[in-house]
């Protein structure tokens, strides 16, 4: 004799968010460490926010899933967080230094959507719903094979952009203000043709300092040795001191902020 299947009240169906089936979300969000006035670090969190029935259906009946099954650390770290937010969890997360770490978020939410799924699907048998299925990504996620140029990865890839910190040192410590108002206006014009945006800069003695984010997959590295090297270049005024050019070899960090000592150490070494 088939089980009996469990009939949903209305207030069931609005705790699942969907009328005919559940609906829940998964995430990747970027979250900006501040340190004082400027972003140190910026890391890429992957969550789920799953609709309060599903979930605590699935918890009531955690004994239904093999005991190695990962729904059971779901259940275990997820927090109530009411509203539309629902039980959320949090599966990983990953420093945002390059396109790797990219990559890694990209396969925790996978990981994560597919156990989600997988929650859907045991409410959908148990309370005889019906199986919305709208596109092969949501199927072809759950089985674990995405590629990587999908479309929801290339959106996402586009929208994020990466923090670098430079020094640029200059060559001479005799450069004078107008020399100096012109590298920074040809910095900031050749910013905009390589699509990086200056965040912060300043001059002191020694160097010039800058702080740019670039979109992922740009070569920050490159971009910054392209602008020494035309700097460098610059014809310079005849009463200067900078006839052999205005900066050293410049030290580049990704996404966590120079510290005065590394500077001093970067200096010091040159």
């Amino acid at each position: 004799m088939p089980k009996k299947k469990f009939k949903l009240t209305q207030s069931d169906r609005e705790r699942m968010w969907g009328e005919e089936c559940p609906y829940s979300e998964t995430h990747i969000k970027t979250q900006s460490r501040i340190l004082g006035v400027s972003i140190s670090r910026i890391f890429l969190v992957v969550e789920a926010h799953i609709n309060p029935f599903t979930f605590e259906y699935v918890a009531k009946n955690l004994n239904s899933f093999p005991v190695d099954h990962p729904v059971h650390d779901l259940v275990k770290n997820a927090t109530y967080e009411g509203g539309s937010y629902g039980y959320v969890v949090q599966s990983g997360q990953e420093e945002f230094i390059d396109q790797e770490s990219l990559k890694l978020v990209h396969e925790y939410l996978q990981r994560l959507t597919a156990v989600v799924i997988e929650m859907h699907e045991f409410v959908i048998a148990q309370c005889g719903l019906k199986r919305v299925d709208n596109n092969v990504y949501s199927a072809n996620l759950a089985k674990g094979d995405v590629e990587e140029k999908d479309k929801e990865f290339d959106i996402l890839e586009k929208g994020l952009r990466v923090l670098f910190h430079s020094i640029l040192p200059w060559k001479t410590k005799y450069i004078s203000d107008r020399e100096i108002e012109t590298i920074l206006t040809n910095l900031k014009t050749f910013a905009v043709k390589k699509t990086v945006e200056i965040v912060d800069l300043e001059y002191a003695l020694e160097y010039l300092r800058v702080t740019f984010s670039v979109p992922v997959g740009v070569d920050a590295v490159k971009i910054i040795e392209e602008f020494v090297e035309f700097a460098n270049k610059l014809q310079p005024p005849k009463n200067s001191l900078a006839s052999s050019g205005y900066f050293k070899k410049p030290l580049l960090k990704a996404t966590e902020r120079l510290s005065s000592r590394e500077i001093s150490a970067f200096l010091k070494d040159l």
